[in-house]
């Protein structure tokens, strides 16, 4: 139970930075408080300045940043009387720990895991080499990693995400500090390692009494890991209280569209769209006058244009900025759009599969250290799977089971070392690659790195039917002005470049560049991972109207179930290169069979407060591809396992509509749905 005592007093905190254009104002009039051994969710799409709040309060802001503030108080101490050199010596990486967002470009590819841990805590105590030493083991240990003493020669490239997460974790608590700021800390990680972080967290705070800012834009993360949260906008605090508070009873119009933008489990008949935030969040440039949310809200009067909003209170600790009409009565979020959707061809396919695997196996070759022989990692290994037309089939498992290159296999971009791909009736090798390009298209993971930045979005978009001489020019120019409308495109962007866009933006640009062609069959890998919850629902409804208008077959890698159980109407469960789980997406959420399905939907951390992060119990690490083990690859992490699970491998049994491969599935308990 966190203490009444405040730890962090911030009143009136304010950032402005210089530009050449103008002045921008990233924070404005910030006022938070934070109790000693209670935890903090900063929540907010992204430019509305949660990591800035983070930075002013440790003094990390870049050198034309302009810092103010009528109290920065930390345990009583003022950190604004605090020189840099004063806050680097006793406040930053002493006091106040840091996670950042990600671990892989916060850690030195150079230096060994043992050196930037002991490193943390030498720099404040140069004598405490020994002390160090044995700090950093104890806080290995402490967050989960198997093995402390001999990571201490490991570099980070060496790690996986969720093990470099942790190291970051031990890398923050080194010199036992009063206030954890963790930005994004399960950002794109697994849904199992995203809770097992979580978990991790919270355990770690309780029992070293610490406080905890926790920044994300993953409300589902905030509902189960804080006690209160500070919703932000524009540079804003719009709306704070406790979290049983804000997600029960939202005041603020923005946060009431934040919540109405989240899939839930059974909230949505299939085919509803999930609420949406029109626009993005206005520039920071410059002043603004009147509600800086007054464009997007489906609320606002002409009133809202002319003046701030008043700062309303609800009790102790509950406020929100709102032009509110009616303060006697809570402002109810609005029901989400509902648009009713029948799949092309009914329920069921009325045309054979588009595409069908048989027996697939793709195998890599990789080394250990450069001394070592080459070995065999079985990224795929004997998949059998059809996809049917008209459908969005899902395929979820943690990083490493194979997903991506089984969607490389159906995308002909990687070769298999036995079975066969047929596109229709054809083999796919023998389909030329024109062909193949103009029937199925990819939309990939990072937007920004799979568009070539020298190009202009109308350029990128046009580049396919350029090099398949679709048309003559004017056709082509009108064709990508088509698309672009189709996918909420305007037309001003057509010679804009992808830096010059936002996240969602490039997302459209890269689903644009795939539908150009009017294929058959879009293979989106992870379509929105690590975008703001707003533009999430933004693209989740684009591909649900594509697919009803242009009548396209999608398949969907993710690791985000609450998006699976929304747009899938069938469901792949892969673990370790095999299909574990298959079959109609109700079947696989309401009953499912195999216990690592099971663990999956365990994890998903839905917006419940009070409810508390889920344990799986399937441990910290995932297994080692190169070190498969015999009969059931999930038996060393499996609950359910008996003696038959270590000798004998099952096979994927069961009918068309549901088939799992597991030798106990008929004999597991009931099973309870997530919340």
């Amino acid at each position: 139970m966190a203490n009444a005592r405040p730890l962090l007093t911030v009143e009136g905190l304010s950032v402005d930075i210089a530009l050449g254009h103008g002045v921008l104002h990233a924070l404005r009039d910030i006022d938070l408080s934070l109790g000693t051994g209670e935890t903090l969710g900063l929540v907010g799409e992204s430019g509305c300045g949660k990591s800035m709040t983070a930075l002013a309060l440790t003094g990390l802001l870049p050198a034309q940043a302009r810092r103010s503030a009528s109290k920065l108080r930390l345990a009583g101490e003022n950190l604004l009387a605090l020189s840099d050199r004063e806050l680097a010596r006793r406040v930053r990486g002493n006091r106040i720990g840091m996670i950042f967002q990600e671990p892989m470009t916060s850690l030195n590819p150079v230096y060994t895991i043992g050196r930037q841990l002991t490193e943390t805590m030498l720099l404040h105590r140069p004598g405490a080499r020994r002390e160090a030493g044995e700090r950093a083991v104890y806080l290995l240990e402490k967050v989960g990693l198997s093995g402390a003493r001999g990571r201490f020669s490991q570099y980070p490239h060496q790690l996986s995400g969720g093990q470099r997460q942790r190291v970051m974790i031990a890398m923050a608590l080194m010199n036992q500090p009063d206030l954890l700021i963790a930005d994004e800390p399960t950002t794109a990680l697994d849904v199992t390692i995203q809770a097992q972080t979580l978990r991790l967290l919270v355990d770690l705070r309780r029992e070293l009494g610490m406080s905890m800012i926790l920044i994300t834009h993953d409300l589902g993360v905030v509902a189960r890991a804080v006690d209160r949260v500070a919703v932000m906008y524009a540079g804003q605090v719009v709306e704070t209280g406790s979290a049983a508070e804000v997600f029960s009873n939202p005041r603020h119009p923005y946060t009431q569209g934040l919540l109405g933008c989240i899939p839930r489990p059974g909230r949505l008949k299939p085919g509803e769209r999930l609420g949406s935030i029109p626009g993005t969040v206005p520039s920071l440039v410059g002043s603004l006058s009147g509600c800086a949310y007054f464009e997007r809200c489906p609320r606002a009067v002409d009133d809202c244009r002319r003046a701030p909003p008043p700062v309303r209170s609800g009790g102790p600790g509950r406020t929100w900025r709102c032009l509110e009409p009616d303060r006697s009565s809570p402002v109810q979020a609005p029901p989400p759009h509902r648009a009713e959707i029948a799949p092309p061809g009914g329920s069921a396919p009325t045309h054979g599969p588009i595409m069908r695997a048989s027996g697939v196996h793709c195998r890599f070759r990789v080394r250990s250290s450069l001394f070592e022989p080459a070995r065999h990692v079985k990224a795929v290994d004997g998949v059998d799977i059809e996809v049917r037309r008209g459908e969005i089939l899902a395929l979820v498992g943690e990083s490493g089971c194979g997903k991506t290159t089984l969607a490389r296999v159906l995308l002909g971009l990687q070769e298999i070392a036995a079975g066969r791909v047929l596109l229709g009736d054809k083999d796919i090798g023998e389909v030329p690659r024109m062909l193949l390009t103009r029937r199925v298209q990819p939309v990939f993971q990072d937007p920004y790195a799979s568009l070539n930045p020298r190009l202009t979005i109308g350029e990128i978009i046009k580049r396919a039917l350029d090099l398949h001489g679709i048309g003559p020019a004017a056709e082509r120019r009108q064709a990508v002005e088509q698309v672009m409308d189709q996918v909420g495109l305007p037309p001003s962007l057509y010679h804009r470049f992808p830096g010059q866009l936002s996240g969602g933006q490039r997302q459209r640009v890269a689903i644009a560049r795939a539908i150009v062609m009017k294929p058959e069959m879009v293979v989106c890998d992870e379509p929105t991972s690590a975008l703001d919850a707003s533009v999430q629902a933004q693209i989740l409804n684009l591909l649900l109207d594509l697919r009803d208008r242009l009548g396209l077959t999608y398949v969907i890698i993710t690791h985000d179930l609450a998006l699976v159980e929304h747009v899938a109407t069938r469901v792949a469960v892969m673990y370790l290169g095999q299909i574990v789980e298959l079959g109609e997406r109700e079947e696989v959420f309401s009953r499912p069979r195999h216990p690592y399905a099971r663990a999956l939907l365990e994890s998903v951390l839905t917006p419940a407060p009070g409810i508390g992060i889920p344990d799986t119990g399937l441990g910290h690490d995932y297994p080692n591809p190169l070190e498969l083990p015999s009969g059931c690859r999930f038996h060393p992490r499996c609950p359910f396992a008996t003696g038959d699970c270590r000798t004998t491998a099952p096979e994927l049994e069961g009918s068309a509509d549901h088939a799992v491969r597991c030798l106990r599935a008929a004999e597991l308990p009931q099973w309870k749905a997530v919340q």
